[in-house]
């Protein structure tokens, strides 16, 4: 019974030292190869695996290791036992594509790709300006504020509110400067308004004066239509009598030709 006892307790502490000798391994069958999200949108990318002792589990990102940084937009979680999860919330094009799970302990160590994939969503301009302000690595002065139809709101401010404009509630360009009056924030006219509407009064202005000195010229003789008629008379008579006069002492001053001969 003695030996017997013994013989139990070395079997058991041979499987124990079997069972700590375990490899790093990934179960790939549990780890999705493919995650699908769209910009803005938070991302969990799982890497299942197992070892003994526990293995150390790290991210990979074009040949770098992700680490924690206040302004990332990958955030690792190794809480669990087991699993390795990677957060990612992608703004930019460069945001997707493949991130490498690797895991290792003392006896071995072994890797997985995992590829993100952006899914389109149907949104607005406005909305899409305002999901890619929210990266984390920009440092904005100004985030766009859309209204419930997708629209521009058509007062913007900066993040601050030291400063508000107007802008056209389908492009988001501005147009107009804002001011602050009673019940908020309020939008003057068009910056190019004034502009155009003073063209056009002094067009319109230009027009009156022009048919009242038609109807001066045709009616009463006088105004700048009918000064002009006899200021180009009284050139025309002038240049008349100056050609006239020139032709007659210009007769005086032509040669014979037989003098110029000599």
């Amino acid at each position: 019974m003695h030996l017997q006892w013994h013989g139990v307790m070395f079997l058991s502490l041979l499987a124990v030292g079997c069972l700590g000798n375990t490899p790093a391994k990934i179960n790939k069958q549990k780890t999705a190869s493919t995650v699908h999200t769209s910009a803005g949108q938070q991302a969990m990318l799982k890497c299942f695996y197992d070892g003994i002792p526990r293995p150390q589990a790290i991210w990979m990102r074009e040949g770098k290791q992700l680490l924690e940084c206040k302004n990332c937009v990958t955030h690792i979680d190794n809480t669990k036992h087991g699993v390795t999860t990677l957060r990612v919330t992608p703004y930019r094009e460069s945001d997707y594509g493949d991130y490498i799970c690797k895991v290792r302990n003392e006896n071995g160590f072994d890797s997985v790709t995992i590829t993100l994939v952006e899914q389109p969503a149907v949104m607005s301009q406005c909305n899409k300006d305002l999901v890619l302000g929210a990266d984390p690595r920009l440092r904005l002065e100004f985030r766009p504020r859309c209204d419930p139809n997708g629209a521009y709101h058509r007062v913007q401010c900066s993040i601050h509110l030291d400063k508000c404009w107007c802008v056209d509630t389908e492009t988001g360009h501005k147009i107009a400067d804002a001011y602050k009056a009673d019940g908020g924030m309020h939008c003057n006219a068009p910056k190019d308004f004034s502009i155009s509407a003073a063209v056009v009064i002094s067009m319109a202005a230009l027009l009156l004066v022009v048919a009242m000195d038609m109807v001066a010229f045709v009616c009463c003789k006088r105004g700048l239509v009918h000064s002009i008629v006899k200021y180009k008379e009284k050139r025309s008579v002038y240049g008349k009598w100056i050609l006239a006069h020139l032709n007659f002492y210009g007769s005086f001053a032509t040669c014979p030709l037989g003098i110029m001969g000599g």
